[in-house]
């Protein structure tokens, strides 16, 4: 993947990519565009040969934002990198806020690719979240985007899958808001000899919502 250090570059800012509140609708499926842009399906349709998904957006890890989507950021990191029983970082994106912005959400979803090295029978597992911090992985487990590996296959030593990740954090007009995706492996940390367990090939989006007005 990158050093962890390292900070990803947006890829581009877009507006408004709904109107319509995300509080009001339990959970909606959507697409992603080559640039980042989502577009609500009905569920049990299908996405374009140019988007990724289809994926369904709800409530849990803080909840959807309330208000509109204002401001939109995508980021994308090629590579991978090892994920080991302890909390690691795997990966910074910082959002700069406009200035003239008032306080709200910034909603972060992202797309991993995670390798799973298998050891023993039981399927390694594991989880990747968003955090404020990049030693941080103990956020509630709603939070969290658990991943977990078929037995042991003589046939495919390793594992690939995609894993979606979601969460929020508040902000506020001229912020600039570093989000850190830390990864723990639970089970299947200690793979053979010559192996890893890794995660990488991230595409991020990241909205901005304005809070509502008082009522």
């Amino acid at each position: 993947m990158r050093p962890t250090s390292a900070t990803v570059i947006g890829l581009g800012v877009l507006a408004f990519l709904w109107a319509t509140p995300a509080a009001a609708q339990d959970s909606m499926t959507v697409c992603a565009g080559p640039n980042g842009q989502l577009r609500k399906i009905e569920e049990g349709a299908s996405c374009r040969r140019s988007e990724t998904g289809p994926f369904t957006l709800q409530g849990g890890g803080g909840g959807e934002p309330a208000g509109p989507v204002n401001y939109a950021w995508t980021f994308e990191a090629a590579g991978s990198s090892a994920m080991p029983a302890a909390c690691t970082n795997q990966l910074i994106v910082s959002v700069p806020v406009p200035a003239d912005a008032p306080d709200g959400l910034l909603a972060v979803r992202g797309k991993h690719r995670v390798n799973i090295s298998h050891q023993t029978s039981p399927g390694d597992s594991g989880y990747l979240v968003w955090s404020g911090s990049p030693i941080t992985c103990g956020a509630a487990d709603t939070e969290r985007s658990h991943f977990e590996a078929p037995e042991f296959d003589l046939a495919a030593p390793r594992y690939e899958m995609t894993v979606f990740t979601q969460k929020t954090f508040p902000a506020s007009g001229g912020d600039i808001v570093d989000l850190y995706l830390n990864s723990v492996m639970v089970s299947g940390a200690n793979t053979p000899p010559g192996t890893m367990d890794t995660v990488g090939d991230d595409y991020v989006i990241v909205e901005f919502h304005v809070n509502p007005p008082a009522p």
